[in-house]
């Protein structure tokens, strides 16, 4: 069953240029001495075998190039020839002329070519007040639980770079973001496969338990580090688009967020530039904040999706991302005029990454279909008379969760489901263990609803309230069994509720050690008191 396309189809970006939306003022010594150095920067790039001519953020609009440079630098000759230099070795390594060959955005969206791309922002195809585009995120869509670190970051830096070369084409000066942390409660179809109301865990990611943290070319981790958490994810993004893309965004608009990430996000702003943390707004993000409305200083009713309070057209849950591939594919910038000849079938860096994705994939296609209904279920009846709960897969627990689907997929053939156990194959009879490592994982995959999750126990086999603590409920699960064992080989030595209640004492006291903490950080940031002596 396929999703609703989004009601407006996807217009070209070509718009107007100039005028207000031009980027600020700098020295014009400055530009044409930067000016004067760019020939030499890229006679090295073409040495190092970088192709310049098909590269179009290189060559739209050099003189833009350097603006941004030295804006970026405080006016800095030197310091803005030296990030040049940089930007032009990363875009070789990267390998970033792949984002502009046909068939790039579908490429990398796409699951089925880019296994845990797991995209939840893209461009919305509509602009501003100030005619400048503008992107537009939906962060549940991201599912953590499914999300290869790499290949999510290539994709992101897809909508990066188309972007900036779309900004300067258009010579509009700058775009921006919206980024809703709100709630949606369908899951993504698309590229994002995640919802709100579930809990999708890094901890039961099958692509970091195999070690997909180092699935990159060793130069590449050797610049960004291992990335073994979304944390690294979004610090790398933020270290590319600083360090390559700078001057790219006017704002940065987070709606319907929560206090806690209100107060995060006001912590680690001290140390941040103050031009980049006042390019940060939040809209309908609790107290003191402003509502919805406000978006509509920035932003015309016409060019805002009827979900942000706006007339002109729907984002239609996560069918946004379908009408901005459509709108990427339909205008490569491929200026090679077709030398490197089509795209593989799968996305990755060199021909391993490529056919590791291709196994992926394999196994992933395996799965849907094994989590998939058949013809014969929707129909509701058997060829052979046979009900059908009597032809499902057992359910060894009782718990909803058809035990036996994840078993036959994990034995099948290896790939995510063997690395997500540690590369054997699932034991039927550990029910806890095959639905924590496959299920709460791979039913995201199909359109259909997956089953509701089993309520957690405690080791007196009792239901317990949720701790506090995430990774506190679920270290206590993971050392349910071990607990057990124990108890029963050591009568009399302790358990029982009283060891429940000091397993969750520390971790709840943490907690509530932290907010106080976090809000008197708060506190201290908003009176402006001096922590330090001047």
């Amino acid at each position: 069953i396929e999703p609703p396309l989004a009601t407006r189809p996807a217009p070209s970006w070509r718009g107007i240029a100039g005028g207000m939306t031009a980027l600020p003022a700098v020295d014009t010594g400055a530009l044409g001495a930067l000016l004067r150095e760019w020939p030499g920067l890229l006679e090295q790039a073409r040495s190092d075998g970088h192709d310049v001519e098909s590269d179009p953020y290189l060559t739209t609009d050099p003189e833009d190039l350097m603006r941004r440079f030295l804006i970026a630098t405080d006016g800095n000759v030197a310091d803005a020839a030296k990030r040049l230099r940089a930007m032009l070795v990363w875009r070789r390594e990267w390998g970033i002329l792949d984002c502009h060959r046909p068939g790039a955005a579908r490429q990398l969206f796409s699951d089925e070519s880019n296994p845990g791309s797991e995209m939840y922002f893209a461009q919305s195809c509509h602009d501003d007040r100030d005619g400048r585009p503008y992107v537009i995120g939906r962060m549940h869509y991201a599912n953590a639980s499914n999300m290869h670190p790499w290949r999510h970051l290539r994709a992101g830096v897809f909508v990066i770079e188309r972007m900036a070369v779309e900004v300067m084409r258009r010579k509009c000066g700058y775009a921006s973001y919206i980024l809703d942390i709100g709630e949606v409660p369908i899951q993504g179809t698309v590229s994002g496969t995640g919802c709100s109301g579930r809990k999708f865990k890094e901890t039961d990611n099958p692509y970091y338990k195999r070690g997909a943290a180092r699935e990159a070319p060793q130069h590449l981790i050797d610049k960004f580090g291992e990335l073994t958490s979304g944390l690294y994810i979004t610090k790398a993004a933020i270290a590319i688009a600083n360090s390559h893309y700078p001057e790219l965004m006017t704002r940065v608009i987070v709606l319907r967020s929560n206090w806690l990430f209100g107060a995060a996000f006001r912590i680690f702003s001290m140390w941040m530039h103050k031009r980049s943390r006042d390019k940060f707004m939040f809209v309908q993000g609790g107290w003191g904040t402003p509502h919805m409305e406000a978006l509509k200083q920035w932003y015309s009713e016409e060019e805002l999706p009827e979900e942000f309070g706006g007339a002109g057209w729907r984002l239609e849950r996560d069918g946004f991302i379908r009408s901005a591939i459509g709108a990427y594919d339909a205008e490569p910038f491929d200026a090679s005029g077709g030398r490197r000849g089509p795209l593989p079938r799968y996305a990755g860096w060199d021909e391993d990454a490529r056919r590791l994705a291709a196994e992926d994939s394999r196994c992933r296609a395996v799965e849907r279909a094994a989590l998939s209904p058949g013809p014969r279920e929707l129909a509701g009846a058997s060829g052979d008379g046979t009900p059908d709960a009597a032809r499902r897969p057992r359910d060894h627990d009782d718990d909803g969760d058809n035990d036996d689907v994840g078993g036959a997929t994990g034995a099948g053939g290896g790939g995510l489901a063997a690395a997500a156990s540690g590369g054997a194959a699932r034991d039927p009879e550990s029910p806890r263990k095959g639905h924590r490592e496959f299920c709460c994982w791979a039913p995201c995959l199909s359109w259909r609803q997956p089953p509701p999750l089993p309520r957690r126990q405690g080791a007196s086999g009792k239901p317990r309230p949720t701790p506090l603590l995430a990774w506190a409920r679920d270290e206590d699960e993971r050392l349910d069994t071990g607990r057990r064992a124990w108890k029963a080989s050591n009568p009399g030595r302790g358990g029982g509720a009283k060891s429940d209640a000091r397993a969750e004492f520390l971790p709840t006291t943490l907690w509530v050690v932290g907010i106080f903490a976090l809000f008197f950080m708060v506190v201290v940031r908003m009176l402006g008191v001096r922590t330090t002596t001047p």
